[in-house]
């Protein structure tokens, strides 16, 4: 589709049954895609306190590498794309976040708290571990659970840092991982279990999983 700029905005139009191959051909190059719907229906205006303005509309949905195959509102659209020879070869994607603090064991060593999340299955990957300067053990996490798509909270070192851009840059050819930077400081000490546990008691109505402490804080990063 062609985009042509209008004021400070890129704009593009298509049909609506070509959203999904749209938004898989922005995901793949790297971007992050909101869907905004209209949300209110002709009977419900004409009841009521907006009768004269606009019809109401909402984010109702936002995909990332690791989210599209989740994405409901695309279920068919997906399926289309699919058809068309653009879907992704691994249609199970994980999103990995990040998160790390010096060791007391050396200076040059950090632990390193991993929490892998894959949208289409519920599946959650963690783990908590001691690493050293070659960040080998981490390295042997990445390339084994080949994320989609990198959550990296605020704080890392230098080399971990140069071993996240290297993995994004060589992960698959052809293949963009997409890599965000996180603020994690609202979750230090005990802030991370109190985030957890609002979230799981009003999901599934019970207490967060235990955790190791450096994961349930990259987990409460993530939702």
């Amino acid at each position: 589709f062609f985009c042509y700029r209008k004021g400070y905005f890129m704009l593009s139009s298509f049909p609506t049954h070509r959203l999904g191959i749209n938004v898989r051909r922005l995901v793949e190059a790297g971007h992050k895609v909101g869907v905004v719907r209209q949300v209110e229906m002709a009977a419900m205006k004409a009841n009521g306190s907006n009768k004269g303005g606009p019809f109401e509309r909402k984010l109702t949905a936002l995909y990332t590498p690791a989210t599209l195959e989740a994405g409901e509102d695309l279920d068919g659209d997906l399926k289309m794309a699919s058809s068309e020879g653009l879907a992704s070869e691994h249609l199970s994607s994980y999103v990995m976040c990040i998160l790390e603090e010096p060791s007391i064991k050396s200076k040059e060593s950090v632990e390193v708290g991993l929490v892998a999340v894959e949208a289409s299955s519920g599946d959650v990957l963690y783990t908590q571990f001691v690493d050293t300067a070659m960040r080998a053990h981490l390295e042997r996490h990445l390339l084994c659970v080949a994320p989609r798509e990198l959550l990296l909270c605020e704080g890392l070192s230098p080399a971990t840092c140069r071993l996240t851009q290297h993995y994004s840059a060589t992960a698959s050819p052809g293949t963009t991982v997409r890599v965000e930077q996180a603020n994690q400081e609202s979750y230090e000490q005990g802030g991370a279990l109190a985030v957890l546990g609002e979230f799981f008691q009003e999901h599934e109505g019970r207490e967060s999983l235990s955790l190791p402490p450096l994961a349930a804080r990259a987990l409460a990063v993530m939702v």
